[in-house]
């Protein structure tokens, strides 16, 4: 069954993302099953899913995937970190704060993973499941 942009933005709000909130997104698009409607390819699924995002967040909000995302890293007004082993990609209001590096690790104090967590973020896994949290590393530390 396909799905419409309306739908899928929907259920975004319905996990609990809103206007202003910043998110960390790890994508797995392919566990959905059918594609989106009008969405033929990769290319057009990456872009789907990132304008349902930003109609979610809105212009205050601020979207965070990590670095290996090609698709995403590469869209105008993506800042990327320098982190030395776990770079991440942001876009939105505080792009520019959470990707500045202000720490020589990825994962222990002042990583992007302790400003992030102290700055209220929220993880959302679209289709990826806890092996991809990312942020387990931080914990870890």
């Amino acid at each position: 069954m396909k799905y419409s942009k309306d739908d899928f933005v929907k259920a975004l709000k319905n996990s609990g993302l809103k206007f202003g909130d910043l998110v960390m997104v790890h994508v797995g698009m392919s566990a959905f099953g059918a594609l989106p409607e009008n969405v033929k390819n990769q290319d057009e699924l990456s872009i789907f899913t990132f304008e349902c995002l930003k109609e979610v967040l809105g212009e205050g909000g601020t979207l965070v995937v990590p670095a290996f995302c090609e698709w995403f890293r590469k869209q105008d007004g993506v800042r990327r970190s320098n982190d030395p082993f776990l770079s991440v990609c942001a876009f939105g209001k505080m792009a520019d704060e959470l990707t500045q590096i202000k720490a020589n690790t990825s994962y222990g104090k002042n990583s992007f993973f302790d400003r992030f967590t102290k700055m209220g973020g929220k993880i959302s896994y679209l289709g990826a499941g806890l092996r991809w949290a990312t942020i387990a590393h931080y914990f870890e530390e």
